[in-house]
């Protein structure tokens, strides 16, 4: 939601994602009613949404299955090298 606006990320042939308006009707526990914005079949985006971006790519798994793992390449983060405190005695 962004102010009275209610959007869902929906997901193109090509795996990529789109903010789409959608509007909201009954709502229950863990269920939303979409009375319009998306036709039957439309993908949607259901976990994961802070890394999702609109035009971004994502790996979509099945419903129902979820990984054990990432598959994503995680990057490796460069430490610097240690520095020496060196005293000066004066």
């Amino acid at each position: 939601m962004e102010g009275d606006n209610v959007y869902v990320y929906k997901v193109d042939k090509e795996n990529t994602v789109k903010k789409v308006p959608v509007e909201i009707g009954l709502r229950k526990k863990g269920i939303v009613e979409i009375k319009s914005g998306l036709e039957t079949g439309d993908k949607v985006v259901a976990e994961g949404l802070k890394k999702t971006r609109p035009n971004g790519k994502i790996k979509p798994i099945k419903y129902g299955t979820k990984q054990k793992a990432s598959s994503w390449k995680k990057k490796v983060n460069q430490l610097k090298p240690k520095q020496k405190k060196v005293s000066l005695i004066g």
